[in-house]
């Protein structure tokens, strides 16, 4: 494993771990890897454990207790917290301000951290593939650009012999995999993508992310399936006439696993989206972009026997094709890699951790913008 620290942010971090008594807020795959940088230090027992938002029975996590973040500010002494990602940076300091952290000993992680997990090789699949390209939705900004795209379902057949395809070079080891969209339910053969992902991976985690509008819709059979191909139902839960604690009563009756997949939410519990600024006209650094964005390497995205190492990439023929934006270059050979001529699983892991030509037409530059769940109105301002 690489680590491409320059000397400014390696004194950074060092200087601050030093002293001890550390926490590593957030226990996911992040602050894993920065337990293991730091136990290539020596330092990893200089780290007291790890502070999460909300429990979930798990008290250990590599050998180190694992506290709510309400524990937090009542420790003796009151521990230095790291916050290694800047996904959830601002719900997690949110967090640490209610339960009385006052972060005089907070140490804020972004680009360091972001590298080492760019750097390292993934050895299990993890990705993303659309059941549909169009929603039902149409929400302003969406980054999936599903209300620019033409009506269109993936092919059962299609995606079958992509998935056995790196089950074969994966030996079927899954990380996760997400089916959405779009809006996945807009598929009629929504079930047979859950046979035939629960085939290709034994074992991993599959979710079906669904907006919940047409679950009301759907018959017996779909939640049978869902529960005997061990699918778990994760619905973004926006601000519209939906019941979802009666959906979610309804996945638990039948056996099935639900979680709210509503990442961000504004001070009154409303869910907002991040607005990320595409930029037609392109120009900016890609490399710079793809190691400063969490989403490469990470929402790894299936596009019709290729993969990209960012969601947001795959899907920028849409704004392209419906904003006639005609200089903009998405050469697939440049930005993705061709699964079917892949020799190995290595071969692909080690392309997702190349910078993608198709990041210059993002505007990490601009400061990120949060806006409320709301109808598109189909200007290219909405994007850009």
């Amino acid at each position: 494993m690489e680590y491409n620290f320059t000397k400014a942010e390696y004194s950074r971090i060092i200087d601050f771990v030093k002293p001890g008594n550390i926490l590593l807020y957030g226990k996911g795959d992040i602050g894993q890897l920065f337990l293991h940088w730091l136990a290539i230090q020596g330092l990893d027992g200089l780290v007291h454990g790890f502070a999460v938002t909300s429990m979930d029975g798990s008290f250990v996590c590599r050998n180190k207790p694992v506290f709510a973040v309400e524990q937090v500010a009542a420790m003796r002494p009151v521990p230095r917290v790291v916050i290694c990602t800047n996904r959830y940076r601002q719900e997690m300091q949110q967090a640490l301000a209610q339960a009385g952290f006052t972060g005089e000993q907070l140490l804020l992680t972004d680009l360091d951290v972001r590298r080492m997990e760019l750097k390292r090789q993934r050895q299990k699949l993890k990705f993303q593939v659309h059941l549909a390209e169009h929603c039902n939705l149409n929400c302003r900004g969406c980054f999936h650009c599903s209300p620019l795209a033409e009506p269109e379902l993936l092919s059962v057949e299609e995606y079958e012999r992509d998935a056995r395809r790196l089950s074969e070079l994966f030996g079927g080891q899954l990380d996760s995999l997400e089916l959405l969209g779009g809006e996945p339910l807009l598929h009629p053969q929504v079930k047979e993508f859950f046979r035939i992902s629960r085939d290709c991976f034994p074992t991993g985690r599959i979710q079906l992310l669904t907006n919940g509008v047409l679950l009301k819709q759907m018959k017996e059979d779909f939640w049978q399936a869902m529960h005997d191909y061990d699918i778990v139902l994760a619905c973004t839960e926006y601000p519209l006439n939906v019941d979802y604690r009666a959906i979610e009563a309804k996945a638990k009756e039948h056996g099935v696993r639900y979680m709210n997949f509503v990442l961000m939410r504004d001070e009154q519990g409303r869910k907002v989206l991040e607005h990320y600024h595409f930029d037609p006209k392109g120009g900016h650094d890609f490399r710079e972009n793809f190691y400063r964005c969490y989403r490469s390497n990470f929402c790894i995205y299936l596009l019709h026997g290729h993969l990209y190492s960012c969601v947001l990439g795959g899907n920028l023929h849409h704004l392209k094709r419906y904003f006639h934006c005609d200089g903009m270059d998405l050469n697939e050979a440049a930005n993705s890699i061709d699964i079917h001529k892949a020799g190995s699983a290595e071969e692909i892991s080690r392309f997702m951790l190349r910078a993608m030509p198709l990041c210059a037409y993002c505007n990490l530059h601009d400061e990120k913008t949060i806006i409320h769940f709301e109808r598109t109105r189909y200007e290219l301002s909405e994007w850009t």
